[in-house]
């Protein structure tokens, strides 16, 4: 940060909160993440789960390059149009520049 100096731009603040709700977002994240690994592999399905920081599409790429995963499979919010368009989407991203096959799920319909 470099208040009062002119022509400079200011940079970002880290509070207390913000470090904390990202801990909490993360053990979620974690949480989540555990149930499915685990009810997939209770299925006979091969998953590991991994939880990281960075740009969503560009992390899960390069974690699956490094990793030697064969698929990348992803679940989709369901967006369209503007919201899709504001929001962006990272399943995608992933169809659009991942050389690993993508294999999207969609919500179901209620």
């Amino acid at each position: 940060i470099a208040p009062g100096i002119p022509g400079t731009a200011p940079g970002p603040v880290e509070t207390g909160a913000m470090v904390a709700d990202a801990v909490k977002e993360q053990a979620g994240a974690e949480a989540y993440l555990e149930e499915l690994t685990e009810r997939a592999v209770k299925k006979g399905i091969a998953a590991e789960k991994a939880v990281m920081t960075g740009l969503p599409g560009p992390t899960i790429m390069d974690y699956a390059a490094s990793n030697g995963i064969g698929l990348i499979a992803i679940a989709t919010h369901g967006r369209g149009g503007l919201e899709r368009a504001v929001m962006g989407s990272v399943a995608d991203y992933l169809l659009r520049h991942s050389q690993i096959p993508v294999f999207v799920v969609r919500p179901k319909k209620t």
